[in-house]
């Protein structure tokens, strides 16, 4: 995981069964004119990194989708799930700078958009120099800074320093890389299709010395 990066955690018994919960960015009643922000309690569920509540995008029964603090160390952390009084055993796992990671859907399809927004696919490619936009998350610290659990500002957008993209190894020209605004901890990176036959190949975003998995795109001319 690294800080302000999107995790999910599988279980059991998080909520009663056929129950689900959105945290969907809103204002706080106390300030409506505030920024937009997500809970750390939905459904009567909690998650605790270091004793301090995290926000909660998504809870069901089985899978809870978060938000790892901006301010979280490197190393390792614990967290625990509450559901109503009964606490889980703590779960551990290593924080990184930074550990990008492309969202992926189907038969590990990276989630990309084409230049006319519809989303990539083997029969919906994007053209040979073409910028489409590929989302993913836990690039690590944003300037400027946005606040843990807060959605992401239009002005002004908050970008991610020394990313690169290569498409099947080939380098791509990377136009934005930063936060989607209006969203929480949600890495977009609009970039240019590099020069390549036509095919499904294989993408990876790097953020330093990080690596991204490599999911696959379609590409055509």
């Amino acid at each position: 995981m690294a800080p302000g990066g999107l995790a999910s955690i599988y279980g059991s018994n998080f909520t009663l069964p056929g129950l689900a919960f959105y945290g969907l960015p809103s204002a706080d009643p106390l300030n409506p004119s505030g920024p937009l922000s997500v809970p750390t309690n939905l459904g009567g569920v909690t998650v605790s990194m270091g004793g301090r509540a995290v926000p909660l995008l998504f809870v069901s029964p089985s899978q809870i989708n978060f938000q790892v603090p901006y301010d979280t160390p490197n190393g390792s952390a614990n967290l625990t799930v509450t559901a109503g009084n009964t606490s889980s055993l703590p779960a551990y796992f290593g924080v990184f700078q930074t550990a990008p990671i492309i969202l992926v859907y189907g038969d590990n399809w990276a989630v990309a958009q084409n230049q006319d927004y519809s989303v990539n696919a083997a029969d919906n490619p994007a053209k040979v120099g073409d910028f489409i936009t590929v989302y993913g998350t836990a690039a690590g610290a944003v300037n400027p800074a946005v606040p843990t659990g807060q959605a992401a500002p239009v002005s002004p957008l908050s970008t991610v320093a020394d990313v690169t993209v290569t498409i099947r190894g080939a380098p791509a020209k990377v136009t934005f890389a930063g936060l989607t605004p209006g969203f929480v901890g949600l890495l977009q990176v609009n970039l240019q299709v590099p020069a390549l036959p036509n095919g499904a190949y294989p993408i990876q975003i790097s953020v330093g010395s990080y690596k991204s998995n490599p999911p696959t795109i379609a590409v055509t001319h």
